[in-house]
């Protein structure tokens, strides 16, 4: 275990990991940000939507039959549509974060504050990956409308004939491009900001969680039970962050996963639902403080969320209806404090 010290003193200061602890947990679900993958899907879609859209009438309007003898730009890298990747890509770290301070509030009794430098390059990085992918798909939806239009073409079909069949046939074809795209993105990007988050942690293992229904690869009665490989027997392994070829066997050694099994991260994979919970048997190991230490660091919480409440309100203009909401902080923040130096006898 190589727990960052930080992390490991909070533990350590918040009593340890308790069996009650323990129980919250490993009771509590990682949750996957469906919502905001589905959100993903409709933006891509309505931009594919756009581009094909345009492309068909000018194809259709001079009978074009390849899709590059028409200069239509593709403006991913411009306005809404760039926008709206690097404004899903915030809320999915937003997602993450909530997940993982939900976790560590359990272990140590309020969301650990951690430095996160390498968040806002993983953000960029993926929107750049993003505006990629959408460019191809948007390059991929115009060959499949200049395709209908040769077709049609072929067959002498009237300008209303081929119009009416692309209408008919691509929005289809462009929502199921952009399903497909925004699960596996989404997918990757939670994996990535869960594996940064628990390595600054020092969390070297984490369990396999699968998505627990009948679309799980591998899972036996299920759509797709003799898939390769199988991520239904990865549900609850111990796994390594280091090296993913291993699992962790019923006798607690480590050992080569089989050739059934993904040898890969959750999440990594295409179109891969699952997640990877913090293996959080690790802190077991951490020596609880004894009772004097653990009541100066709830004091010196408590004291500084008191003062972070009062630098909040010191920005805001007192003639802001805003104003009311800090103070209202603040005086939580207040009375929280004295409760603690009430019970510690300090």
């Amino acid at each position: 275990m190589n727990l960052t010290r930080k992390f490991s003193v909070a533990v350590s200061q918040a009593g340890g990991i308790t069996q009650k602890k323990l129980r919250r947990l490993k009771g509590r679900r990682w949750k996957y940000p469906l919502s905001l993958e589905r959100r993903y899907a409709t933006a891509i879609s309505r931009y594919l939507k756009k581009q094909w859209q345009e492309y068909m009438k000018m194809a259709i309007a001079v009978m074009v039959p390849r899709s590059d003898a028409i200069d239509l730009e593709d403006s991913v890298t411009k306005g809404p549509a760039i926008g709206a990747i690097v404004t899903i890509a915030e809320d999915f770290d937003k997602f993450n974060k909530k997940e993982m301070d939900a976790f560590r509030e359990i272990a140590v009794g309020d969301a650990f504050l951690q430095d996160e430098p390498w968040v806002q390059e993983t953000l960029q990085r993926w929107s750049r990956e993003q505006v990629s992918l959408i460019t191809k798909a948007s390059q991929d939806m115009k060959d499949s409308v200049a395709k209908r239009v040769r077709n049609g073409i072929k067959r002498g079909l009237l300008n209303t004939e081929i119009a009416s069949l692309v209408l008919r046939e691509m929005p289809g074809i462009s929502f199921r491009r952009a399903r497909i795209i925004a699960r596996d993105q989404a997918s990757k990007l939670n994996a990535e900001l869960t594996r940064g988050r628990m390595s600054d942690a020092g969390l070297e293992t984490y369990v396999w969680e699968t998505a627990m229904d009948e679309r799980v690869r591998g899972l036996p009665g299920g759509r797709y039970p003799n898939a390769l490989p199988s991520h239904w027997i990865m549900q609850g392994k111990v796994c390594r962050w280091d090296d993913p070829t291993l699992w962790r066997n019923a006798q607690g050694e480590w050992e080569k996963r089989p050739s059934s099994a993904p040898y890969s991260h959750p999440g990594t994979e295409i179109m891969c639902r699952c997640v990877a919970l913090p293996n959080w048997d690790e802190l077991m190991e951490i020596p609880s403080a004894g009772p004097e230490t653990q009541a100066q660091a709830e004091i010196e919480k408590a004291q500084d969320a008191v003062l972070k409440a009062a630098v909040a309100a010191g920005y805001v203009n007192p003639a802001s209806p805003a104003q009311d909401t800090f103070a209202k902080e603040s005086k939580r923040a207040r009375k929280k404090l004295q409760s603690v130096l009430a019970r510690t006898g300090k």
